[in-house]
């Protein structure tokens, strides 16, 4: 069901919406983050008056995912994106702990934030021969921006 026919119907919006992009947004949203900068996080390198634009009208597309969202932390008692980042700044502040808990603390708040991405691995369950990785190290954009450098 597109989002368009969705709006038009009494909609489940306990079903994860398709784009990705929208359903972060929303769970952005419903952690009780602003609407520009959750449309900042999801598209980056939006200028801050489309942000602002479009994370207007998304939010109002979204409304009834978004409050579907924050019932669920209500209902199963998960905290909000701003209380799971308050607790690791605490976290990562309190010099009671020990440090690889406050460093597992401060990168899980990064992460959370958006500033920390974790390398992402291709598996297959094939053996690749020599050739299939040389030519998929040749087209790799991490290795051809190392290579420019």
């Amino acid at each position: 069901m597109s989002s368009a026919h969705r709006a038009n119907v009494s909609a489940d919006w306990s079903l994860p919406l398709r784009n990705g992009q929208h359903a972060r947004f929303a769970q952005l949203i419903a952690g009780d983050m602003d609407a520009s900068e959750a449309y900042r996080q999801t598209h980056p390198g939006v200028k801050d008056k489309t942000a602002w634009e479009c994370a207007s009208v998304l939010s109002r597309k979204l409304k009834d995912r978004v409050n579907w969202i924050k019932a669920q932390f209500h209902t199963e008692n998960v905290f909000t994106q701003r209380e799971r980042r308050q607790h690791l700044t605490e976290i990562g502040c309190d010099k009671k702990q020990r440090a690889t808990d406050r460093i597992a603390a401060i990168m899980a708040d990064a992460k959370l934030a958006g500033q920390l991405v974790e390398k992402s691995e291709v598996t297959t369950r094939e053996r690749l021969t020599p050739e299939q990785i040389s030519e998929a190290m040749r087209r790799s954009p991490v290795l051809a921006a190392l290579r420019s450098n």
